[in-house]
């Protein structure tokens, strides 16, 4: 699925107008909730937003074991687009907490895992990557996770 994320970095806007309208309508509620965590991000503790998300953290090692939704492929793919085109940058903590949020709405749980990894050898420094699964499937952060340690897994159960 790397391919796909490089794939959509380039894909024509001719190529959206194809889309329908539910698929559109993804898009733009991916707009709206990255912007929204993009700022929030930049305002406000991680703690706080994960509360408010009612993110519960787990120990590293937990898998997902529910079943991959197709509503939870689509919401990956609406976030993914929507994080390419905006005017903003969307880093992948922003785009793993919109995705979150979109899933948390429709009653899908998910996995948000934090990872961190050291850069090369010469200047030597600590980076860190957000991804999002569903039922074992990536939905965002997918490209590069392999080179991250995960340090926090937040599991966002479906509200009752």
């Amino acid at each position: 699925m790397a391919s796909f994320s490089s794939k959509i970095r380039t894909l024509p806007w001719h190529k959206l107008r194809q889309t329908t309208w539910r698929e559109w309508r993804l898009v733009a509620e991916a707009a709206v909730w990255l912007a929204l965590f993009a700022a929030a991000i930049s305002l406000v503790e991680f703690k706080r937003v994960a509360a408010w998300l009612d993110l519960t953290q787990l120990s590293p090692g937990v898998e997902d074991v529910s079943v991959v939704r197709a509503d939870a492929l689509a919401i990956g793919w609406a976030v993914r687009i929507a994080a390419v085109r905006a005017p903003w940058t969307n880093t992948c903590l922003v785009q793993a907490l919109a995705g979150t949020q979109m899933l948390r709405r429709r009653g899908i749980a998910s996995i948000l895992t934090l990872g961190v990894a050291m850069t090369s050898k010469k200047n030597e420094r600590m980076i860190a990557h957000a991804w999002l699964q569903q039922g074992g499937a990536f939905l965002t952060g997918e490209t590069g996770h392999q080179q991250f340690t995960p340090v926090s897994i937040f599991v966002c159960k479906s509200p009752q």
